[in-house]
């Protein structure tokens, strides 16, 4: 046809170069048309502007570039936002819950309909997602090493999980929040707890035994049977009260020198404790007293057998006079 038109300005190179660009921009413009169909909500017509775009220029178009390429200055727009959201984090770390909130209020358009746009295995998308989790990780530290408030810095983790993407990603941030929920634990109980058995130190031995029975071990109780408590945290609360009874034991037995006492005390750590290197460390312990009481029972022994050996000769004069004492009342007229 344009052999037959046979005009100079329209050459069959034209053609050829229109026949094969003429597919990607058909793609561009229907991309950009579910773009704006997929940002006013239009759901349907966006799809069905997607699935021509499939349908049509087969094996002559690169759908999945032209997606990729309108959506950049989306994906700009997120890239922006993450990185910011970084470096006032940084800076300003008191702040970077804040910041972190609302890094995730400006990045949640874009994300969505970049989520609508590209497939979930899309690098770029997944690689996008990432990154804003990975500033939300760095937004959670800054804010939990300046104020140690792990209730907000599980919010922010939870945020970053809900868009991470990669299997690398979730699994990092979930050992991060393992990590701030036993903070979180730790705060809420532990702290408690040592400021309960500080509050005992002034008192006498036998006054903080008693505060412990009535006080302390049911607050353990309550501790363990705490929403979410984990058996890790319980277990160290458990060995601090444990170590702590088991200093008034030694206190009983080194300081009072009150032998059934400490080994009575003992006995209370050893069925508070949970960890195993306490355990082993109370029991021996207890068979530390229990060769100390041995050795007292036979000192006693010996020391009486010594002053009654010392003293036979007093013992024999003392029977002597009960006897001849005994013979007078008994026989008065006997000389």
């Amino acid at each position: 046809r344009i052999r037959m038109l046979n005009e100079p300005q329209l050459t069959t190179g034209f053609a050829r170069r229109m026949r094969k660009s003429l597919p990607g921009a058909m793609d561009k413009i229907n991309a950009m048309l579910a773009m704006r169909y997929f940002e006013s909500g239009k759901l349907a017509l966006a799809e069905r502007q997607i699935i021509y775009m499939q349908d049509t220029h087969r094996g002559l178009d690169n759908v999945p570039e032209t997606l990729a390429r309108i959506t950049q200055p989306l994906k700009t727009r997120v890239q922006s936002a993450a990185q910011n959201a970084t470096a006032a984090a940084s800076r300003e770390p008191e702040s970077a819950a804040n910041i972190a909130r609302e890094m995730l209020l400006v990045v949640a358009e874009p994300l969505r309909v970049i989520k609508l746009i590209l497939p979930s295995d899309n690098h770029e998308r997944v690689d996008l997602c990432d990154s804003v989790a990975e500033a939300c990780i760095k937004c959670q530290l800054a804010y939990a090493r300046e104020t140690e408030d792990w209730t907000v810095s599980l919010e922010i983790l939870d945020g970053a999980l809900a868009i991470a993407a990669s299997t690398d990603m979730v699994n990092r941030i979930n050992e991060n929040r393992t990590i701030v929920s036993s903070n979180r634990l730790w705060g809420r109980h532990v702290e408690p707890l040592l400021a309960k058995l500080k509050a005992l130190e002034l008192r006498p031995i036998a006054s903080r035994v008693t505060a412990i029975r009535a006080d302390v071990l049911p607050h353990l109780r309550t501790i363990k049977e705490s929403p979410g408590m984990t058996t890790e945290i319980y277990e160290r609360c458990a060995d601090l009260v444990a170590g702590f009874v088991r200093g008034l034991a030694l206190s009983a037995n080194n300081k009072d020198g009150d032998l059934a006492a400490a080994t009575g005390i003992l006995e209370l750590a050893i069925a508070t404790a949970r960890g195993g290197e306490l355990i082993a460390q109370l029991q021996g312990d207890k068979k530390q007293l229990a060769r100390i009481k041995t050795q007292l029972d036979r000192t006693k022994a010996r020391g009486i057998m010594e002053l009654l050996l010392a003293n036979w000769k007093i013992t024999l004069m003392v029977i002597a006079i009960v006897i001849s004492l005994l013979n007078a009342v008994y026989n008065p007229n006997q000389k």
